[in-house]
């Protein structure tokens, strides 16, 4: 398998997850519009963190199967750091 294949894999996967995730998380339809046409148009970062500081800024919490989701993606894109993703664990994530 050559490199761009498994970038694209890669894509594929972080794609799937957000896109499970995108259908069970409480958000506004403007988010939900706005991180489809990011991932759409394959910005994967900016869909995670479009999600995820919406998600975090709201209050909402994932349920466990779309924090599932975004945890994989968050994993897969080496973004377990990422500010938004620390806010929406809490102190203990």
């Amino acid at each position: 398998m050559s490199p761009e294949d498994d970038l694209i894999e890669l894509w594929e996967r972080v794609e799937a997850h957000l896109r499970g995730a995108l259908p069970l998380v409480e958000v506004e339809p403007s988010t939900r519009r706005m991180t489809e046409e990011f991932l759409d148009h394959n910005e994967l970062g900016l869909a995670f963190q479009w999600l995820v500081g919406a998600l975090a800024d709201s209050g909402n919490t994932a349920p466990p199967e779309a924090h599932a989701h975004l945890e994989a993606a968050a994993a897969e894109m080496g973004l377990q750091d990422d500010a938004d993703w620390r806010r929406l664990n809490g102190p203990t994530g």
